[in-house]
């Protein structure tokens, strides 16, 4: 899978609009280690926007592997990334 470093636990409080609701949900920066699409590792991570909408729920700063259970087939067969969710690294 993907490794993602998160180097802060620190989120940013983020209010979006929705159905005549506002949305309290918490943004948390991360790096991914990508691919090309030659299938050769980037020589630098990108950084990613994780969304949380609990601040609970951020994760502690360390190295993680994107978990399975964050890609799924969608309604039209289409491999799609949904929630992202991390799993610790060992060691």
């Amino acid at each position: 899978m993907i490794r993602i470093e998160v180097n802060d636990a620190a989120a940013v409080e983020k209010q979006v609009p929705y159905k005549g609701k506002v949305l309290v949900l918490h943004e948390q920066e991360a790096w991914a280690y990508l691919l090309s699409r030659q299938g050769k590792l980037n020589p630098h991570p990108t950084k990613i926007i994780i969304t949380h909408d609990k601040p609970e729920n951020v994760y502690p700063k360390g190295v993680y592997m994107l978990a399975p259970e964050s890609v799924y087939a969608d309604g039209y067969g289409k491999l799609t990334l949904g929630r992202v969710r991390l799993n610790p690294t060992k060691g």
